[in-house]
């Protein structure tokens, strides 16, 4: 349950940290 809620985390988390990635860039 723990690792499931880990794996989903991640998943959810990687797009996130892209999308901000290329927020950033673009402001700059």
């Amino acid at each position: 349950m723990k690792n499931a809620a880990k794996t989903l985390l991640n998943r959810v988390e990687f797009p996130v940290l892209l999308a901000g990635l290329v927020i950033a860039g673009g402001l700059w």
